[in-house]
């Protein structure tokens, strides 16, 4: 089976990570074919239901013709490889035609005996020009068309379910796999097959509990399935941006994957899985290859042998007591490892345990490595003395035996001619004869004779033939393939031992020139490329295998634990257990950070958790209050923060303008002011000490808010996080409440946490926007858009405003950008309803290098204009970001005050990191630092939600004390059918493996004193009570169920921000109340009888604010100590690293290299776009700079040059590849004023129309 682990490998490398995982289970007692081969001549193939033997006389042909048995699974798996999935044996192809899966490329299989007495095959399937897991997720998060066409191939592919009407009773004598498969001219097929389906689906493509599902449980007995069974249903196939996995439709929670054309033709259980983006799938990748190989003799198997003698050890023995035992365990062990009959008769034939479609040849790299380290002089101290190669016997194709030092040499030691042959080519594609037996050389056959030079022991007689189209493949062994971050240069010299050509008379190595030198000079094939990348995704397998172990060990050790916590009455027989490290495949494998089982050891070792106890100690009590808290208390709170937020709003209360404007006075048409415009504008700009680029910001800003015309401002602030770009709204702000028009200004933001740190509301609050759009339905989110109450509110709203501003516009898509211009336009009954923006002065600010909109297309982004793709939405949006005819490129840094740090952290934005950044990222490593003090209050930036959750429950006990324990807050769940108990332990510990946003756990772990972050609907946005909002838990009110759980009733924060005050309450006091959502879980109840529940849940929606995912916090600064993993790349990468304010603050999981960084470019579109803004940055600084402060000439300046239309700005500042910058003027955009009406539908059809026409004429 190491030999067959080195082939998979083999094929990795050469073809990248496979993509279908096939297990078929063909029982050849069943099978009319089998009966023919056995020589049964009364067996009729050409009829529907054949005449077999008794079962007892089927089971005895297949006991006692194991020949027969072998054979048959093999000519019934060349079959359906041949015919179903389109193999040609003899040209090693896929037909041209493909099969059912499309055109393979190549495919592996292992023969394995069942239980039962049959073989089965477990077989790894490539496909013609698939893409990898890395290119799928890329494509995932960045086009829909590929989302929607992926999820079209993988649904028909692989089903989770079966036709409709598969209810019907169906007879129990019935036995499907006995029959002939419908023929497809039969003029009934099309019903005959869905009945089919029907049948062998319900027989044996149900799942059905059994012994195995419970096997090699740890710590208390398992009682749920180790297949995950019933899965969690999905009405529709999903992609999950934060954790990239993706998750295909399940609408039977007992149905395995399957293909129905498989099914149908091959009558008997057979299971298809597709390996694909995430995690979760890389896991289940070395899953896949490590199950495909398992040995059959087992450690538990060679225990439980140990086990069956001890049994039948008798006290009457002549032996001693050891040498009896050793004799009866070696005979045990020796008795299940018997070879089967049918195994036999393959190995007589010669066959193996696996079945191909390419050989390989076997490359032993400590040869190379071990004859180059000694003729070069390099020096590795992990690695033995270098001596002379000694012999390791190898067998090749042929059944020929070399040895690897004779296969090295016949290398080193060829003719000049074929020194462009690299290692890894030789081997495959020659091969050393007799002269005797060497063909001659042909182009037509495409076969070259090279000679073998002395000192070669063989250069007289033999000749190495080589032919560049073979098709066999390179396997590795006595090697492993190192790792390109390694520290020494290992790595280095294994790919210049494989890749670059070397011999005798071609040195390997320059004089003087390093290992690493060498292979960065090295001009890489896009072959080797492709084979280095390959190797890549196998560390990637790697690891999330590995993370997937520590993972699984960590929740065995965490669930044993509480195992053992729990009292006597509790129900043993529902714990739910840790999954099997050797179980069969499961691909629910919950999405997982690489290394994750790492993260938590570390964190759980380090000052993080030990510090936590000790610290703070006197803020930790409860703080009781004076009177009892009722239902009426609680909903009369929540009454007065609705009614203080609403005064709020309506109070458009101005910020005091600065002490250097107080002799400013204003008169009565609030306008008349005794100062001339530019000294206001000057003395604004002096109190505020503004940067180059903030005062250029405001002086255009301030030039539109003294002097408007009929051209609207439209500005984008943009730069990295920290250079100070929403100052300006602060100070357009005193400028428009010297002018008295403080509320000639809507401050936005995409969420409530944003929204609350510039004092805005959100978009979706400042446009009557639903705030679930994607759940509802069309017609409902359509009918809302264009409600009379929704119209009259826009217009009271901005008919009167001046400037709209939108933070944080990474996280805005194209999408909700065009909702918010056609929102504006709605807005206005004037004359301005055709204008960009309703023609408002409209002013963008953000970084466009962190990370996009999680649903949505990020601004940057250009829209495919195709037939099949129509995005309207997409079109209108990029138009509108394109209307934009200003920027502002901010590059002084306030956030991070040391000039290195603050570079470095660009080039990490900008994906230009150098080794000497890396070098000082590595200096902050967790292990390195794990009792810095600063540790105690940091916070980690996790990827996934899965791994938030399991940080935040291990820092929640940490932080617990005996002034303030710990306190489990369960749910309060009610269900679609009569409660029980062990019904609501059930809910309480179900866990959703791809959870929803609106999900809320069956436990929330809370004490006093305890920091939060809340995770719900904003409550009160200029009070800072948002989704996102941090503080303090001050007093947590619960109660007891009937049951004997304890459930909250409110618990009480002290946030960190706000200015309210509740009637009764210390300020900034808000009481949490629990928050409903509704989910259903597949219960089996104590009978046994399984059944389908919804669960209406009331539970607190607090999280530990220790932890957050990156995406959470993006747009926020985090002074204490950031503790992230830097390897991801990319703008995870940036976005958890520009969180602090300091090197000194922050703490990296892991080592980082430059290709860790780097390795994720910035997006093609995005560098673009960066280009153009730049562009108009130096045409906005150059108009700044001629700005007119007159009335007269600010006037004549506004006549003299017209309103920029998008065309005048594509002329010299876009690139041509973008088909709306080329065709759409601010003219051609009015169409965009629609309000779903016919005629706008008809507009937009048009102008799509025209691009998609220019778009291909451009092309053409």
């Amino acid at each position: 089976m190491d030999i067959a682990k080195s082939e998979i490998r083999a094929y990795i490398s050469q073809y990248g990570p496979f993509h279908i995982f096939l297990t078929l289970n063909p029982p050849a007692q069943h099978s009319p074919v089998f009966h023919v081969i056995c020589g049964d001549t009364k067996v009729d193939l050409t009829v529907r239901d054949p005449q077999l033997p008794s079962n007892s006389d089927r089971a005895r042909r297949l006991a006692s013709d194991p020949v027969s048995a072998a054979d048959y699974f093999d000519f019934h798996i060349r079959s359906i490889f041949g015919h179903l999935l389109g193999w040609n044996f003899h040209t090693r192809t896929s037909t041209a035609e493909g099969g059912l899966f499309g055109r393979l490329k190549c495919f592996f299989l292992s023969r394995e005996l069942t239980d039962r007495g049959n073989l089965h095959g477990h077989s790894i399937i490539w496909l013609e020009d698939a893409l990898t897991p890395s290119n799928i997720r890329t494509l995932m998060d960045s086009d829909d068309t590929f989302q929607a066409e992926y999820f079209e191939w993988a649904e028909d592919l692989a089903w989770h379910h079966l036709p409709p009407h598969a209810d019907e009773a169906i007879d129990d004598r019935l036995e499907p796999r006995q029959q002939r498969p419908p023929h497809p001219s039969d003029p009934f097929f099309e019903a005959q097959f869905d009945r089919d389906h029907i049948i062998l689906g319900t027989k044996y493509q149900l799942h059905t509990h059994r012994n195995v599902c419970y096997k090699t449980a740890k710590g208390p007995p398992r009682t749920n399935c180790r297949f995950r069974f019933p899965h969690q249903q999905r009405t529709q196939s999903e992609y999950d941006a934060e954790s990239q996995s993706i998750l295909l439709k399940v609408l039977h929670p007992w149905v395995n994957w399957h293909n129905p054309y498989l099914l149908v033709a091959t009558r008997h259980n057979h299971d298809v899985q597709i390996v694909q983006s995430g995690r979760s799938a890389e896991a289940a990748a070395r899953y896949i290859v490590d199950y495909v190989l398992k040995h059959d003799l087992t450690v538990p198997k060679g225990l439980r042998a140990l086990a069956d003698v001890l049994k039948r050890v008798h006290d009457k023995n002549e032996l001693p007591e050891f040498k009896r035992l050793l004799r009866l365990v070696i005979s045990q062990i020796m008795r299940i490892s018997n070879v089967h009959a049918q195994k036999a008769a393959l190995y007589l034939r010669g066959e193996t345990d696996t079945f191909q479609s390419h050989s390989t040849k076997p490359l032993v790299m400590p040869n190379a490595i071990s004859y180059l380290r000694k003729q070069y002089k390099i020096n590795d101290i992990n690695a033995p003395t270098a001596t002379e190669m000694n012999p390791v016997t190898l067998q090749n194709a042929d059944q020929h035996h070399i040895t690897a030092s004779e296969q090295y040499a016949d290398y080193i030691y060829r003719h000049s001619s074929a020194h462009h042959l690299n290692l890894w080519d030789f081997i495959k594609q020659t091969e050393v004869l007799p002269k005797q037996r060497a063909p001659k050389p042909s182009s037509e056959r495409n076969i070259n004779v090279y000679t073998l030079l002395p000192p070669h022991s063989k250069s007289n007689t033999h000749v190495i033939v080589h032919r560049p189209c073979s098709t066999k493949l390179t396997r590795i062994v006595g090697s492993k393939i190192p790792r390109a971050n390694s520290k020494d240069d290992e790595a280095f010299l294994f790919y210049l031992a494989a890749f670059k050509p070397h011999a005798t008379t071609l040195p390997l190595l320059s004089p003087g020139q390093t290992v690493r030198e060498a292979w960065e000079t090295f001009d890489v094939s896009p072959a080797t490329t492709i084979i280095l990348q390959n190797w890549k995704e196998m560390e990637l397998c790697d690891d999330a295998y590995d993370a997937d172990i520590l993972r699984q060990r960590s929740d065995e050790a965490a669930e044993l634990t509480a195992h053992q916590r729990t009292t006597s009455n509790s129900l043993n027989n529902d714990e739910d257990d840790a999954v099997s490290l050797d179980e069969d495949i499961n691909f629910n494998i919950s999405p997982t950070l690489t290394n994750e089982g790492l993260v938590i050891e570390f964190l759980s070792a380090s000052a993080w958790t030990t510090d936590t106890a000790n610290k703070f100690q006197g803020s930790r009590t409860s703080e009781a209050l004076r009177f009892p808290i009722t239902d009426r208390l609680l909903r009369s709170w929540q009454e007065e923060i609705k009614t203080i937020t609403v005064q709020h709003s309506n109070q458009h209360v101005a910020d005091s303008a600065p002490s250097a404007q107080s002799s400013v006075t204003i008169g009565p048409d609030a306008r008349t002011i005794p100062f001339s415009k530019k000294t206001i504008v000057e003395n604004l700009l002096k109190s505020h000490a503004l940067s180059s680029s903030q005062a250029a910001a405001f002086r255009l800003v301030a030039h539109a808010t003294l002097f408007p015309t009929n051209r609207p401002l439209r500005l984008l602030l943009l730069g990295e996080a920290g250079t100070g770009k929403t100052k300006i709204i602060t100070i357009l702000q005193h400028l428009l409440a010297m002018l008295g028009e403080s509320d000639a200004i809507q401050v936005t933001a995409p969420t409530g946490k944003a929204a609350s740190l510039v004092s805005g509301v959100t978009q979706h609050k400042a446009f009557q926007l639903p705030i679930f759009q994607s759940g509802k339905k069309e017609d409902n989110t359509k009918a809302f858009m264009t409600s009379a109450g929704r119209l009259q509110t826009l217009r009271t709203t901005y008919k009167n405003l001046r400037f709209l501003f939108c933070d944080e516009a990474s996280m805005t898509s194209l999408q909700q950008l065009h909702t918010i211009d056609n929102s504006c336009r709605t807005a206005r009954e004037d004359e301005h309803k055709h204008e960009w923006f309703g023609g408002m002065n409209a002013i963008m600010a953000g970084d466009l290098f962190q990370l996009p909109p999680v649903t949505g297309s990020p601004l940057y982004q250009t829209p495919k204009l195709d037939r099949t793709h129509d995005d309207n939405a997409r079109i209108a949006g990029r138009a509108a970001f394109q209307s934009f005819e200003s920027a502002i490129v901010f590059t002084e840094q306030f956030r991070i005050r040391e000039p290195h740090t603050s570079a470095l952290f660009n080039r990490i934005r900008t994906r230009t990191v150098t080794q000497q950044d890396v070098e000082t990222l590595n200096s902050r490593i967790l292990a390195d630092h794990l009792q810095d003090p600063k540790l105690s209050n940091a916070t980690v930036l996790v990827k996934t939600n899965s791994l938030r959750r399991s940080l935040a429950d291990i820092k929640t006990r940490a932080s617990a004390t005996a002034e303030a324990p710990l306190i489990e807050c369960h749910a309060i769940d009610s269900f679609s059918i009569p409660a029980t108990k062990h019904l609501r332990d059930t809910a309480i510990r179900f866990e959703a493996r791809h959870p929803p946003s609106s999900w809320i756990p069956g436990n929330v772990l809370v004490h006093d004193g305890m920091r939060v972050v809340y995770r719900g609907k904003n409550r009160s946005v200029p009070h800072g009570i948002t989704n996102g909002a941090t503080g303090t838990v001050k007093n947590i009110s619960t109660f007891t169920d009937e049951y004997g759980h304890t459930c909250p009733s409110a618990i009480f924060v002290h946030m960190d921000s706000g200015t309210f005050q509740l009637t009764d309450l210390p300020a900034r006091w808000y009481p949490f109340l629990p928050e409903t959502c509704s989910f259903k879980i597949a219960y089996i109840d104590q009978s046994g009888t399984p059944t389908s529940v919804t669960v209406k849940r009331k539970q607190m929606k607090l999280q530990p604010a220790s932890v957050m995912t990156v995406h959470t916090a993006q747009g926020t600064t985090i002074t204490d100590g950031v503790i992230c993993d830097a390897r991801h790349g990319g703008f995870l990468t940036y976005v958890a690293i520009s969180r602090t304010t300091s090197l000194e603050n922050l703490f990296l999981i892991a080592p980082v290299t430059v290709n860790d960084v780097n390795s994720i470019g910035i997006p093609p579109d995005l560098a673009q776009e960066m280009n153009r803004l730049s562009n108009i940055d130096l045409i906005t600084r150059e108009r700044i700079s001629a700005l007119s402060w007159t009335e007269h000439q600010a006037q004549h300046e506004t006549q003299a040059q017209p309103q920029p239309r998008l065309q005048n700005i594509e002329n010299t500042t876009t690139s041509q590849n973008d088909p709306i910058s080329r065709s759409a003027t601010s003219d051609d955009m009015e169409m965009h004023s629609f309000n779903e009406s016919k005629e706008g539908r008809t507009q937009i059809r048009h102008f799509t129309q025209t691009l998609w026409r220019t778009t291909f004429v451009a092309q053409t």
